[in-house]
C-alpha cells in the first residue's frame, strides 16, 4: 500500500520537512540570545553592586542619626532645667 508521500519525488519531501522547521532557532539565533543574556547579567550585577552601596550608606546614616539622638538626649539630661 503506497501513500502519496512515498510516490512524491525526494526533493519535494525534503522541502516539505525543511519548511516545517522554519520556526525553530538557528545556532546564530541562540548565539545572539546567549550574548544578550550575558550583557543583561553584567548589567544586573552592576545594578546590584550599586544598590548594595546605597543600602550600606543608608545604614550608616541611620546609625549616625541614632547615635546623635542618644548623645543629645544624654546631654539634655545633664543640663539644669529651671534653675
Amino acid at each position: 500500500m503506497a501513500t502519496a508521500e512515498q510516490t512524491s519525488p525526494l526533493g519535494e519531501r525534503v522541502s516539505r520537512i525543511e519548511g516545517g522547521y522554519e520556526h525553530l532557532a538557528t545556532k546564530a539565533d541562540l548565539a545572539r540570545v546567549e550574548t544578550s543574556l550575558a550583557e543583561m547579567r553584567a548589567e544586573l550585577k552592576a545594578d546590584i553592586a550599586r544598590q548594595d552601596g546605597q543600602i550600606r550608606g543608608i545604614k550608616w546614616w541611620i546609625l549616625s542619626v541614632g547615635a546623635a539622638i542618644i548623645a543629645l538626649s544624654s546631654i539634655i539630661e545633664l543640663l539644669p532645667l529651671g534653675g
